[in-house]
């Protein structure tokens, strides 16, 4: 006779463990399976060592601003070993023409970096003049509008960083929604 359960939830990462843990959370007796391809839970989080350091890949952190995510931590028993980084002190590196170059973190500071060519870092000051669209767009059709497909690389960098996901399909509106509501004022 094949197995059957009630609920089937595909992948192992941050939102399908998340989801069993409010379906459990929520109803108790519910028969719930969690399929995943890899030999391992997490998704796009894993820890490895090289040469005797200590990696991250996936995201590197989260925003603690949101009260259903330090919920979700309490309930995990996740809180006693999250680290809360200092954020003046949080900085990003990418490979660029074989060197590590740090990510700008102010706006003022893409036009030093020397991650984007002097016409990439005029396209950035064209974003003065455009209008906001209103249709619903990702993050990287947004940066994409905003700043030109120079800016991309970089997106993609601090979205892979912060939300292990592709800038080419996460909503604009739902991670930076502060974002959108400083252009639709301006």
């Amino acid at each position: 006779m094949p197995e059957t359960h009630e609920i089937l939830i595909v992948g192992a990462g941050l939102s399908g463990l998340s989801t069993a843990h409010f379906l459990h959370t929520s109803a108790p007796d519910l028969d719930i399976l969690i399929l995943e391809q890899d030999g391992r839970p997490g998704g796009a989080v894993r820890s490895f060592r090289e040469n005797g350091y200590l990696a991250e890949w996936g995201p590197h952190g989260f925003l603690d601003n949101n009260p259903a995510s330090r919920a979700l931590l309490s309930e995990t028993g996740l809180d006693r070993i999250a680290q809360k980084a200092p954020l003046g002190s949080f900085v990003r590196y990418v490979c660029h023409g074989g060197k590590l170059v740090q990510l700008p973190q102010k706006p003022q500071a893409l036009l030093a970096t020397p991650l984007l060519s002097p016409l990439g870092k005029l396209r950035l000051l064209g974003d003065l003049f455009k209008k906001p669209r209103s249709a619903e767009q990702s993050v990287g059709q947004w940066a994409a509008y905003r700043f030109g497909s120079e800016i991309l690389p970089l997106v993609d960098a601090a979205i892979t960083g912060t939300f292990a996901g592709d800038y080419e399909r996460i909503s604009i509106d739902a991670v930076m929604p502060g974002v959108r509501a400083l252009e639709k004022e301006a």
